[in-house]
């Protein structure tokens, strides 16, 4: 409950007493919700003013009586809302009508019984179930949009290029046959990635390597292991490959596993977030970030925190892409990405072409060797 609710509360004049009683209770205990509902100031236009709470609101209290079913008023209160598709709550406090003839909107949800709201101590039990009714059905439609936004994820994936087919692949591979991807790095880091790193430990070797001199490290590259084992052991890395080598596609399917994954453990695993920075304009990257994941995706909330805590996996595909208005623009651009990345993001996976990747990120650098096919 740490989110703050609004709810309008639908109901006749004449069972006022009942709903001061609720407003009163609510505005006591310590369920964050705002209460709303039809009365408006003098002089206010009282259908733009009610439309407009109705639009905001989490959901609808429905307070349910005779005068409730004789009231034109509550009546359209009750189609706005199920126009727009709102959660609506009815609370029965006196002898209703026959459920056959009730309004369409209100067939089929359950009613909670209120009708001896007058006994304080039963008022309370049934108000409690209330509460958490509310609250789980907010819980519930964040699970659902998870759900929605993962299934078009993996949809998505699943019509691009190459990524059905090495999905199919890998379903016929062992853990060693040649048909998956494996990265290629210095031998020293063979040894450390037999466990996972911590963030402290990924900044160290990557101070190392760019101590390193290419002759020092050239003669001890190895492959080593599948690229889908390293995802787990590193939270941060740079995947370098030359033209059409497949890392597109490798990120794709990595996004993809990851949704499948998340889809089936959830909430468990991390949400996959596939971003493409050949879309960056140059803004800050949480207001490029925020805006695929609001605008692109029609994912609610904010997914800074997320990213922060590692509840979030980043993908970002092709650095080298990044565009460019005038000279120096790209490079720009990515030490800002940098500096962002290492404040801000817990897991992220980046994608460049080795020839025009200058080392300006943070990051465990791995050059990629694939058999897949590619877009790039």
């Amino acid at each position: 409950m740490d989110q703050q609710k609004e709810i309008f509360l639908s109901y006749a004049q004449n069972d006022q007493d009942f709903v001061r009683r609720l407003t009163d209770t609510l505005n006591q205990g310590d369920a964050d919700l705002l209460l709303t509902d039809a009365n408006v100031a003098p002089g206010s236009a009282y259908t733009e003013v009610v439309a407009e709470r109705l639009n905001r609101c989490t959901a609808v209290i429905a307070v349910l009586s005779p005068g409730y079913f004789a009231c034109s008023q509550c009546q359209d209160e009750l189609a706005r809302a199920k126009r727009l598709n709102k959660q609506i709550f009815p609370l029965q406090i006196g002898t209703l009508l026959a459920a056959q003839v009730w309004p369409l909107s209100l067939q089929r949800i359950e009613v909670s019984d209120f009708s001896q709201w007058q006994n304080m101590d039963l008022f309370k039990k049934k108000l409690k179930q209330l509460i958490g009714a509310i609250f789980n059905t907010e819980r519930d439609s964040t699970l659902n949009q998870r759900q929605h936004y993962l299934e078009t994820l993996i949809r998505t994936l699943e019509n691009c290029r190459g990524v059905q087919d090495y999905v199919e692949l890998l379903a016929q591979a062992t853990p060693i046959a040649p048909a998956i991807p494996r990265l290629s790095i210095a031998e020293d880091w063979e040894r450390v990635l037999r466990k996972p790193l911590t963030s402290e430990q990924e900044r160290a070797w990557i101070k190392k390597g760019k101590n390193q001199t290419k002759s020092a490290v050239s003669p001890s590259k190895k492959v080593i292991e599948p690229i889908f084992v390293t995802t787990e052991r590193i939270s941060k890395f740079v995947l370098l490959g030359a033209p059409g080598a497949g890392k597109t596609t490798t990120l794709r399917r990595l996004a993809y596993n990851s949704a499948k994954e998340s889809l089936q453990k959830h909430p468990a695993t991390p949400l996959p977030l596939l971003v493409y920075l050949r879309d960056w304009k140059g803004e800050e990257p949480e207001k490029f970030i925020c805006h695929e994941w609001n605008e692109k995706w029609k994912l609610k909330g904010d997914p800074l925190e997320q990213l922060r805590e590692g509840n979030i996996l980043l993908y970002l595909d092709a650095l080298d892409e990044i565009p460019e208005k005038k000279a120096g623009d790209q490079h720009k651009k990515v030490e800002k990405l940098d500096k962002w990345i290492w404040k801000n993001v817990a897991r992220v996976i980046v994608t460049c072409r080795t020839r025009q990747y200058v080392g300006d990120l943070r990051l465990i650098k791995l050059t990629f060797r694939s058999a897949c096919r590619s877009t790039k």
